[in-house]
């Protein structure tokens, strides 16, 4: 079955972040990793007791792949373009301890809780897809950007490949408005949809920001292409929890990427 935009999963996957939200309180900052972790340890005890032997087969060779740091994978045996988890950032440690379990998460789970500093001074527009398309390319990583898109259904959801040298990875980024915990980090899987096979959101008190690692590329009329990943895990919840992100964006980012991004295609 094709995956296209992944629309229906889509809504799944809202659905259970957004009861994950209200499910967990603001915890201390000091246990939340503990928290976690003893919480991780519950579900993988009650995962391995259903999983069949073949399921958890593939599961172990899955997130072996996405431990890895610099080890070959991704298409065509060539080398992945960027580490499934780095270490630089405040996050990295709860990416890396988080890989290490081997585990599907396959509802979202409390990864870290971060320090999201407060939004800039300055003039704000409500946030609209030209506008996230422009802080977004501003947030990426090094590489050639193509392939700019917005959400057919008006919501704030865009899209664009990014290619570090080795081909373009798919990166969709949405906002959706919540009221939750500020600094909060959640992350889920979904091994089965390419589109969409790791989410990192970030919570910034009144908007979310859900960041879509893809593991290929959008729809073209027949299949979509396999591809690496475009951003690593921490990569990723760095471009989340930009403060500059919010139901309105900065005044300027709105004008630039008005002029920038006034017309681009859209998917599903």
């Amino acid at each position: 079955m094709p995956v296209r935009g992944g629309g229906s999963g889509l809504d799944e996957v809202r659905r259970l972040l957004d009861e994950e939200l209200v499910r967990h309180p603001a915890p201390p900052l000091g246990d939340l990793v503990e928290r976690s972790i003893r919480q991780g340890t519950r579900l993988r005890r009650r995962r391995l007791a259903t999983l069949g032997a073949g399921a958890c087969a593939f599961v172990l060779l899955l997130l072996t792949g996405l431990a890895a740091v610099g080890s070959p994978g991704g298409v065509d045996g060539r080398q992945v373009a960027v580490d499934a988890v780095a270490t630089a950032t405040p996050a990295g440690q709860a990416w890396r301890e988080l890989a290490g379990k081997h585990d599907p998460v396959l509802r979202p789970r409390v990864v870290t809780r971060l320090a999201i500093p407060p939004r800039p001074d300055g003039p704000r527009s409500p946030a609209t897809p030209a506008g996230m398309l422009e802080l977004l390319t501003r947030l990426l990583p090094a590489g050639k950007t193509s392939d700019y898109a917005r959400a057919s259904d008006g919501r704030s959801f865009v899209q664009v490949y990014l290619d570090r040298g080795q081909g373009p990875g798919m990166l969709r980024v949405e906002l959706r408005e919540k009221y939750g915990f500020r600094g909060t980090v959640h992350y889920l899987e979904i091994p089965d949809n390419c589109v969409q096979p790791r989410i990192v959101s970030v919570d910034h008190g009144d908007v979310v920001v859900d960041v879509m690692i893809s593991s290929c590329l959008s729809w073209d009329g027949k299949r979509n292409a396999d591809s690496l990943p475009a951003v690593t895990l921490d990569e990723a919840t760095t471009i989340a929890a930009d403060p500059r992100w919010g139901l309105e964006l900065p005044a300027e980012v709105e004008s630039t990427g008005g002029e920038r991004f006034a017309e681009v295609p859209t998917f599903q």
